[in-house]
């Protein structure tokens, strides 16, 4: 009987123990826990923090990431400079010279063109829509379409109201005039960042392989040799692809201007700037060319030949693109 019952005791408490074994190990795991779930909490919030700053500090930061990005992509130039013994700050200025030059010419030969043309298409856009529609009368006729034949029928059998159209459509008008007006984008803001962007880029390219040293010496000794190598790797792909396809994105503004310009489209100009700045994203670029393109032609229509043209011409366009200019200018850089 003792033994029965010392062992009857034994087993319930080897239970009881196990039990309470059961019972601890979720509390440990609670416990263990716990710092893991700080760690993500202070990371989250000091996540929030960074964006919130950089948010409220959007109008200083500008500036500086836009003269920084400037020094990443100029600096392998003044680097070819400086291999042929050209001083470091003499190359700078020559680059950044040329650069401003560029920008210059651009901003006096071609943007007031653009600005003429648009605001001419402006003007005449509501002759090109009266003579559309007058060309497309017989056809909707024969379909039992209503014709309007002034703005006001036209408002009326889509039940809309002038004044409530006016006030809609100077609601963007008012948000843009407040933030020139009374934001950091402001005639004295836009002229202090001009002002500033070069000259911050300057002293960033000035001091850029310090800067790199600097951040090389930052990494600690033992992992070093396998960061550096990893992070060189990056800059050479990262900044070669994106040196190439800025240089694709201006022939492909030069081949579609010169193009649409021979066929005759109107806004040629406009439409190839917005389709050499849309490059980069595949597809979005020459789509955006080959639909303005032949909008324009469905609005200035005077037959079928033109919009055959621009089909033609988008076509010969991406054939350049496709075979010629990104293989031999973005492929053989990166590998593709």
């Amino acid at each position: 009987m003792s033994g029965q019952d010392s062992s009857g005791r034994g087993g319930g408490n080897s239970q009881s123990s196990s039990w309470s074994s059961h019972r601890s190990a979720p509390s440990e795991l609670a416990v263990a826990n716990r710092p893991l779930l700080s760690r993500g909490l202070f990371l989250l919030l000091g996540l929030l923090a960074i964006g919130i700053g950089l948010y409220e500090l959007r109008g200083v930061l500008t500036p500086s990431f836009t003269a920084l990005g400037i020094a990443y992509l100029l600096d392998p130039v003044v680097d070819r400079f400086e291999a042929r013994r050209i001083p470091r700050g003499v190359g700078i200025t020559i680059v950044l010279t040329f650069l401003a030059l560029a920008v210059t010419l651009f901003s006096l030969l071609v943007l007031p063109g653009v600005i003429r043309e648009v605001s001419q298409f402006v003007s005449d856009l509501p002759d090109e829509l009266s003579d559309l529609v007058r060309q497309l009368e017989p056809v909707l006729a024969r379909y039992d379409v209503p014709v309007p034949h002034s703005l006001d029928e036209a408002l009326e059998q889509l039940e809309m109201d002038p004044a409530t159209i006016a006030s809609h459509a100077a609601q963007p008008v008012e948000a843009v005039l407040r933030g020139v007006l009374g934001g950091t984008a402001s005639a004295l803001g836009g002229m202090a960042s001009a002002l500033i962007v070069p000259v911050l880029a300057f002293y960033l390219l000035y001091d850029f392989d310090r800067m790199v040293q600097g951040a090389r010496e930052l990494v600690p000794l033992r992992i070093r040799p396998q960061v550096v190598e990893v992070a060189s790797e990056i800059d050479q792909m990262l900044g070669q692809f994106v040196r190439g396809q800025l240089l694709v994105m201006i022939a492909m503004a030069v081949l579609y201007g010169i193009a649409y310009s021979l066929v005759g489209v109107r806004l040629a100009v406009p439409i190839a700037l917005i389709a050499g700045l849309l490059a980069f994203i595949p597809y979005v670029g020459s789509g955006s060319a080959r639909a303005r393109g032949l909008l324009m032609c469905v609005v200035d229509w005077d037959g079928w030949l033109k919009p055959v043209l621009v089909v033609v011409a988008y076509g010969v366009c991406q054939f350049l693109e496709g075979f010629v200019i990104v293989p031999r200018v973005v492929g053989d850089k990166v590998g593709l």
